[in-house]
């Protein structure tokens, strides 16, 4: 579920009716703006099992988000030290955490970032503790 039809479902709960207040989804929504993997679903059946009364007020709602984050993929492990390397002879060092993009992914990023500057990327083995090329 999408938050717009999150925000149409929880209208239609609360029986108020989205046609004649576009106004009121248009601050639902833009009160719901976040970059937390929230789960719609899930915030929906808390929703169903707490509110009481009218329709509650967007804080109540964005105090339940922390209770229904979907876990996310992380594509790389945190940790991993990257460098990126710069043909003015500059360098610059990265960290991972909570990274869902992968290995091949942050060159991409690094290359669109730097453009013609860009000279590599290294990955830091921690076992052979040196920079491989990425």
């Amino acid at each position: 579920m999408e938050r717009l039809e999150f925000i149409e479902k929880v209208f239609t709960l609360f029986r108020v009716n989205p046609e004649n207040n576009r106004d009121l989804i248009l601050i639902y929504d833009d009160a719901f703006s976040t970059r937390k993997p929230v789960d719609w679903e899930k915030l929906y059946k808390m929703v169903i099992s707490q509110a009481e009364g009218g329709l509650p007020k967007p804080q109540w709602f964005i105090s339940k988000f922390d209770s229904c984050i979907r876990p996310v993929d992380y594509k790389t492990a945190d940790g991993l030290k990257i460098r990126c390397n710069l043909k003015c002879g500059r360098r610059y060092d990265y960290e991972t955490y909570q990274c869902s993009m992968s290995l091949e992914q942050i060159k991409e990023k690094l290359i669109r970032d730097f453009k013609e500057q860009f000279l590599n990327a290294e990955l830091f083995d921690d076992c052979k503790e040196e920079w491989v090329t990425i």
